[in-house]
């Protein structure tokens, strides 16, 4: 399980210092694409597998389905750890999903989320404000189930 934060900074080529909790995981290759609220999702090879079986049950016969999976798959992207333990991050997608030099990488479980910074903290701080209502809503929805 990935938690935690962590703040960088990419370089000029758009290059980014992988964390040694991930590195240990991820046998040198991650892959990323779009996440949620802005965010990009990185994935080891495994957590990836498992998100493509996931995929798979999906019903194609659905538009919803066509297009979640379109938008998603299209934006994946695999990534080889060079020497310096850092991934290249393509440009086209820290251009389309407004990731700047400063970034935030927090852990979700199953994945990282690569947020610029500016947008992390502003989604933070508007969570927060209702952070209580929502574990409260999850947390009674988990034991009604």
């Amino acid at each position: 399980m990935f938690y935690g934060l962590y703040e960088y900074t990419l370089d000029n080529k758009g290059r980014l210092c992988i964390p040694k909790k991930i590195k240990e995981r991820c046998n040198g290759i991650l892959y990323i694409m779009k996440g949620f609220e802005g965010a990009l999702a990185l994935y080891t090879s495994d957590a990836f597998d498992s998100l493509a079986k996931e995929v798979e049950t999906l019903d194609f016969n659905k538009k919803e389905t066509r297009a979640f999976l379109r938008v998603r798959l299209s934006s994946v992207c695999e990534l080889e750890l060079d020497g310096h333990n850092r991934i290249l991050i393509p440009t086209h997608l820290l251009n389309k999903y407004k990731i700047g030099k400063d970034v935030i990488m927090i852990g979700v479980g199953d994945h990282i989320e690569i947020w610029d910074k500016n947008a992390y903290e502003q989604y933070e701080d508007e969570t927060n404000k209702n952070f209580e209502d929502i574990a409260e809503h999850l947390i009674r929805k988990e034991i009604d189930e």
